[in-house]
């Protein structure tokens, strides 16, 4: 198995996708997250911490174009922006898609019985 790059996938780790999905999307609800996003010196402070631990700049200083974004306030700021507005659509696709299913099995458990 394993993800891109010999990442271990989440079947790897023995995380169901349906778990994982559940996960980011009680992450993406807390007031954690939108505090960190709605706050411009939050952002900053995690951008500082990311700068300043070595195997966290080091890890995304690998990732193609994202030490430029790292070193970059307003990059920074744009690109989680970016990423927020891109997993709150993802979460909103997964409960949609969560709510069709629900309402097909329930659909499903209506029909008359011959």
């Amino acid at each position: 198995g394993g993800g891109p790059g010999g990442v271990p996938s989440f079947e790897d780790m023995g995380i169901k996708e349906e778990e994982y999905e559940a996960m980011l999307d009680q992450m993406y609800d807390s007031d954690m997250f939108s505090q960190l996003f709605g706050d411009p010196e939050k952002l900053e402070e995690t951008r500082q911490a990311l700068i300043s631990n070595p195997m966290m700049k080091q890890m995304f200083g690998s990732m193609p174009g994202f030490e430029e974004i790292l070193n970059d306030p307003d990059a920074f700021r744009e690109a989680m922006t970016t990423a927020q507005q891109e997993m709150k659509a993802q979460a909103e696709a997964r409960k949609a898609a969560r709510a069709a299913k629900s309402e097909l099995t329930n659909e499903i458990d209506d029909l008359p019985e011959n």
